[in-house]
C-alpha cells in the first residue's frame, strides 16, 4: 500500500483483514484479524451457524421431525449444510453452500449498513479510488467519507 508518503507499506499478515463496519446510525467501527478469528466471532452469536450436518446428526437435532428440505439432501447427497446469518436457518447441499468464512462474513454484515473486508490489495484500489473520488468530487457521499477514513485512521494508528 502507499501511505500519503508514497513509501510501500504492508500493514496486514497475510491472512488478516481489515473490517470497516458502517451501521445504519452508530459512528463506523474497523477492526481486524484473521479469517479464523472472523469465523469465531459470528460463531460467538446465538443467531449465527454454519453446520454440516449427515442423516446420524440430523436425527439427533430434530429427531423424527427432520424438515423435508434437508432430508431431500440427506437422501440425494448423503450431506447439506445448514447456515443461519441471522435471517433464520437455511439448507444447503454442500456444493452451493459457501465456506464457513463467507458464511461468517455475511452473518458479520447482516445488519449493517455497509461492511468492508480489505486486504492488502483491496486495501490499495480501495485508497487509490477514493483518492481519485476525493479529488473529482468536492463533496464525497457519506458512506464514503467514513470508510475512507476509518482505514485512514487505521494505517495512522499501526
Amino acid at each position: 500500500m502507499t501511505d500519503q508518503r508514497n513509501n510501500t507499506i504492508e500493514l496486514l499478515q497475510d491472512d488478516e483483514y481489515l473490517i470497516v463496519e458502517i451501521p445504519h446510525q452508530l459512528p463506523a467501527r474497523t477492526w481486524h484479524g484473521s479469517r479464523q478469528h472472523i469465523i469465531n466471532c459470528a460463531q460467538n452469536h446465538d443467531n449465527h451457524c454454519y453446520w454440516v450436518i449427515d442423516q446420524d446428526a440430523a436425527l439427533d437435532c430434530y429427531g423424527d421431525e427432520i424438515p423435508s428440505e434437508l432430508q431431500t439432501i440427506l437422501d440425494r447427497d448423503g450431506v447439506a449444510v445448514e447456515i443461519d446469518i441471522g435471517h433464520g436457518i437455511e439448507t444447503y447441499p454442500i456444493s452451493e453452500a459457501g465456506s464457513e468464512f463467507e458464511a461468517a462474513r455475511d452473518y458479520i454484515a447482516h445488519d449493517l449498513s455497509r461492511c468492508h473486508f480489505f486486504k492488502n490489495s483491496d486495501l490499495d484500489q480501495f485508497l487509490i479510488a477514493q483518492k481519485y473520488e476525493t479529488y473529482r468530487k468536492p463533496v464525497m457521499k457519506r458512506y464514503g467519507t467514513d470508510v475512507y477514513y476509518q482505514v485512514i485512521n487505521w494505517i495512522d494508528n499501526q
